[in-house]
């Protein structure tokens, strides 16, 4: 049986290649990747939390783990959806999505 522990040690593992991606790279979609991450890892955070409690009183408890995971998924769609759009209209207007180059052309 896999225990709470394994999970939360992924998770840690993914959290910490999203905050590293995050910080080490100068490319947008390496920065959206990150970001994809690290919600990936507080979506198995909940999940592992959500299994291993030992108290179901109602059938609310025995759903809330699932439907609040899927809207995270939600959330993280509609952020990803919005970044996408935000990096094509710089790559429209920058000829590059690299965040240095766009951080300089604003000067």
């Amino acid at each position: 049986m896999i225990s709470l522990n394994y999970y939360l040690f992924v998770s840690g593992i993914l959290a910490t290649i999203g905050i590293f991606s995050i910080i080490s790279k100068n490319n947008a979609f390496s920065i959206l990747i990150g970001v994809e991450l690290i919600l990936n890892s507080a979506i198995i955070n909940f999940m592992a939390f959500w299994r291993f409690n030992p108290s179901f009183e109602t059938n609310l408890d025995k759903v809330s783990g699932p439907l609040v995971g899927i809207f995270i998924m939600i959330v993280a769609t509609c952020e990803l959806a919005v970044s996408l759009a935000i990096l094509i209209k710089a790559y429209k207007n920058y000829r590059s999505v690299r965040t240095d180059f766009i951080d300089e052309m604003k000067k």
